[in-house]
Order: structure tokens, then sequence, then C-alpha cells
């Protein structure tokens, strides 16, 4: 079996993660394909889902303990993909970017409901992301799909 190239990609096919030297230093093309394999079965069979509901939850209680200042700076930063917009149905269909541009993602719905939550109670939300500046358009018109009132 061919070694993976530099830039994530595995026999020309994108893959969840990159070919990062560091992490997959002295493994083999076996081990690394089993862990891409396993990863991929944690984001598409439920685990992950599972677990972002008992974050959320967590989450959710911590804000209700909250003594909110009210002086306009209490805050809240989410990052978009895997936390409020979920990536893993669809990820193995298309490349990454494309998927962006489909803008079809859905939300992560306990982190939609915190998100709704924290905006009743007061917070300002924040929201970060590692996509690319060009990909704003498609970023916004998928959050909306279920996201409103977010600080830029």
């Amino acid at each position: 079996m061919p070694a993976a190239p530099a830039g994530g990609a595995l026999n020309g096919q994108p893959h969840l993660f990159g070919a990062d030297p560091e992490v997959a230093a002295g493994e083999g093309d076996l081990e690394r394909l089993l862990r891409q394999l396993e990863a991929g079965q944690y984001m598409t069979g439920g685990r992950c889902r599972r677990d972002c509901d008992v974050v959320g939850n967590l989450s959710l209680a911590f804000t209700r303990s909250v003594r909110l200042v009210g002086d306009g700076r209490d805050a809240w930063v989410f990052d978009i993909d895997e936390t409020l917009l979920s990536n893993a149905e669809i990820f193995n269909e298309t490349s990454f970017n494309n998927l962006v541009n489909f803008a079809a993602a859905p939300a992560l719905l306990a982190n939609l409901i915190l998100f709704n939550e924290l905006k009743e109670l007061g917070f300002r939300i924040f929201l970060i992301t590692g996509r690319s500046e060009y990909q704003r358009n498609a970023i916004e018109a998928n959050l909306l799909l279920g996201y409103r009132n977010w600080e830029i």
C-alpha cells in the first residue's frame, strides 16, 4: 500500500484527518487507515452526537449558574465546525470545501439549544472559524438555517 501523500489524501481521496507528520510519525499506512476509519465511525456512528449532547447539557447547566454583570461584556464564543454545525453526515460524500459551499451542514441540536438559551440569558455570542474568508456568505447562509443574532 503506498504512503499517504502530503496534503491529506489517501489514494487520491480526501480523508478526515490531513497527513500531519507529527501525529503520523512512524505510523504505517495500515495504522493510519485504521485511525481514520475509527475517527470516521466516531463521527458518523452516533457516539459523537451523544458526546455533544452531554457537553451541551453540562454547558447549559453552567450557563444557568452564571450571574451576568449586564454591562454588555458577558460573552460566549463558539467555533462553527463540529460545534454549531455538523459536517459528519455528509463529510465522506464530498470535499470539505464543497460541503461549505453547499451550506447544508445541519445544526448540532444540543448546541443550538445552548446558543438560544445564551441569547435569552443576555450573552453576546461570537463565532470563530478556521474557514476561509471567501466562504463567509455560504457559512452565514448555513448558520441562518438555525442560528440568529451572533456577533461578527
